[in-house]
């Protein structure tokens, strides 16, 4: 989980560079909205073994006229599992981890309706300035499942400088590495547009 353009100058230098991801189980089934197989990627089943359930939620809806969900992890790593229905191209989903109490530093996961696109911004994740080559943020277009059927799946597994995204069953996948400055422990979810259900929400800690 690097990039060779800054491989040599992370933050974390000289006592570490990088790291791996999480292992994964590897799935090929078939894609029924691109009509072709797919490889999908998820966190190995032998992860849920050092897990624990925190908390959860099922069937709330979501308005952007109401306050922000703020929930408090207590802890730095954890996997926050989400389900949302009745998705349209007029939803933006925002949900910021690692988040600092003044809600300075954070990193934020978007889903764009418009675009049917994933975006990852660490632009406000802690140190990003040490190379030019870092990019703050980047992003990824899905297929019309989402759109077709309402259902956006976001798994995210949350490390102390890492985030690994498994969208969609694992059908796509982002990581990015992080350097906070400070311990955040909000999670903060909001969205723009129209009001959805939050189908369920489920925070799991890790005890290794």
């Amino acid at each position: 989980m690097n990039n060779w353009q800054y491989a040599r100058e992370l933050p974390t230098a000289p006592l570490w560079r990088g790291q791996m991801t999480i292992p994964r189980q590897l799935q090929l089934d078939f894609n029924s909205f691109t009509k072709t197989y797919h490889l999908r990627q998820l966190p190995a089943h032998e992860l849920y073994l050092y897990s624990k359930q925190l908390l959860t939620f099922h069937r709330r809806k979501l308005s952007s006229k109401s306050a922000n969900m703020i929930l408090n992890s207590s802890h730095d790593v954890y996997m926050l599992n989400t389900e949302f229905h009745n998705i349209t191209k007029t939803t933006n989903i925002h949900i910021r981890v690692r988040q600092t109490i003044d809600k300075l530093e954070y990193t934020e996961i978007k889903y764009i309706g418009n675009k049917n696109q994933i975006e990852f911004d660490r632009s406000h994740s802690g140190n990003v300035k040490f190379d030019d080559s870092f990019f703050p943020q980047f992003n990824m277009s899905l297929d019309k499942e989402t759109l077709t059927t309402g259902i956006l799946k976001l798994q995210i597994i949350v490390d102390r400088c890492s985030i690994e995204l498994f969208i969609n069953g694992g059908k796509y996948t982002m990581t990015a590495l992080i350097f906070p400055k400070y311990q955040g422990y909000q999670i903060e979810l909001s969205i723009d547009g129209e009001d959805i259900l939050l189908n369920y929400l489920e925070l799991m800690l890790f005890s290794m």
